[in-house]
């Protein structure tokens, strides 16, 4: 990464008359910044889930604890929204700064309430770092849809390194110091801040705005984006996508050792088989199938929808086989939602909401409303029917969503884009602009 830093030259594309040119390539100092502020948020997201026992708490305030950051998610993406576009990578500085104080309360003080205000002031900070890095991958890459998608296939996989990684890193590296999980954390936040201070160094200024536009130009509102019914649609799928996965992460284990016979590391490599193929298909397979299938992007939104549906649903849930090819196609699935979903929100804010990041927010807020709404009803539905019946409802609830994608079509561009045109996709029959 240091050597990334001290490349001579710039990474950041030429300005153009609108502000910065797209940026040449998807490996460099910007996307590199967005990847590992999400690699670390989620890091110290995960790496605390191993100690939660130490704080020796009955399951429900143990819930508290895992859901509390998301909540803080919820409440505060929205209230940061306009500060996205005001202070871009220096907010993501900020939340950086913030989620760095956090980890020092997780190192120095293990007791209930320390943790709690640390995943609470973490939650604060993460609605500040996923959207700002989100919304500055949407700018740099403005005018470049292709290349855009491929930006955001690689910078969401830090998200899935972090929630790979964090569980068994934080659990060996305590086992060899109480402190070193934390350690180690403040060493990647320091890299991290490093590279974000070099990609803010690196950005292009925009042009200076024009006076008699500035009142026509003012970025839109949170609620007209929550209003837009292409952004509301892109919303549901993401909140839909990750309660899934949050359903199955609350009651598989559960399920895995009472009904299974499964030992708890072997639970653990059964995630595994969720998480790798959702690497392989938000990092690989979602950009190739956006810029060479032909295919417009919300019918790949929908098929991920389906195939994670279908796959949730697989029955029977006894049989080993049919529980690793459905935790292989509901990753394959949850990766093409999470990684082509950023690349319509950024189209929409384009055309639609004058560029406003902001629309990550709400992107953010969906994704953590799921993670807090899936396991409160993935709980309730297996006390009543069981985990079988659980993944049926649940995942017949995600193919009766995906038709709704189609409204997408109205907007979303499609073939005319592979082969790297230029303008964000605005063909004559793009509605740019318009009120929903």
């Amino acid at each position: 990464f240091l050597y990334l830093i001290a490349r001579k030259g710039r990474v950041g594309g030429p300005m153009g008359d609108h502000g910065p040119q797209p940026l040449p390539g998807v490996v460099n100092i910007h996307t590199i910044a967005a990847w590992l502020a999400l690699f670390c948020d989620y890091l110290l997201l995960t790496c605390v889930i191993p100690l939660f026992p130490l704080l020796h708490e009955s399951d429900v305030w143990t819930g508290v604890l895992f859901t509390s950051k998301a909540a803080m998610q919820v409440v505060f993406a929205p209230l940061l929204a306009k500060a996205i576009d005001r202070w871009g990578l220096r907010l993501l500085l900020a939340g950086l700064a913030v989620s760095c104080a956090a980890n020092l309360a997780f190192a120095h003080h293990v007791n209930f309430r320390t943790w709690l205000a640390g995943r609470m002031v973490q939650g604060v900070a993460s609605a500040a770092i996923i959207p700002a890095a989100q919304g500055h991958v949407q700018r740099m890459y403005r005018g470049d849809e292709p290349l855009r998608v491929r930006a955001f296939g690689f910078v969401i996989s830090g998200i899935l390194a972090g929630v790979v990684l964090g569980p068994p890193a934080g659990g060996m590296l305590f086992e060899v110091h109480p402190s070193a999980p934390f350690a180690f954390m403040t060493v990647m936040l320091f890299v991290t801040m490093l590279c974000t201070y070099a990609a803010i160094g690196d950005t292009p200024a925009e042009p200076p705005a024009d006076p008699s536009a500035a009142a026509s130009d003012a970025a839109p509102s949170i609620l007209a984006m929550a209003r837009d019914p292409y952004v509301a649609v892109c919303m549901g799928a993401l909140f839909v996508a990750n309660a899934a996965i949050a359903s199955l992460e609350a009651t598989f284990g559960t399920f895995g050792m009472r009904e299974l016979g499964l030992t708890v590391s072997e639970v653990g490599v059964a995630y595994m088989w969720t998480t790798v193929p959702t690497i392989v298909a938000g990092a690989w397979l979602a950009p190739w199938l956006c810029n060479h299938s032909g295919l417009p992007r919300w019918q790949i939104v929908l098929i991920g929808m389906v195939l994670q549906g279908v796959c949730f649903a697989l029955p029977p849930k006894t049989n080993h086989t049919v529980l690793l090819v459905g935790f292989i196609g509901l990753g394959a699935g949850m990766g093409l939602i999470d990684s082509v979903c950023p690349a319509i929100n950024s189209q929409l804010a384009d055309a639609r909401h004058r560029g406003s990041a902001a629309v990550h927010s709400l992107s953010t807020t969906a994704v953590q409303s799921g993670f807090i709404a899936g396991p409160l009803l993935s709980s309730y539905l297996v006390s009543l029917c069981g985990f079988s019946g659980m993944s049926l409802v649940l995942g017949g609830l995600m193919v009766l969503y995906a038709p709704l994608l189609a409204r997408l079509r109205d907007f979303c561009p499609d073939a005319r884009e592979k082969g790297g045109g230029k303008g964000g996709g605005k063909g004559e029959d793009t509605p740019l602009m318009s009120q929903p």
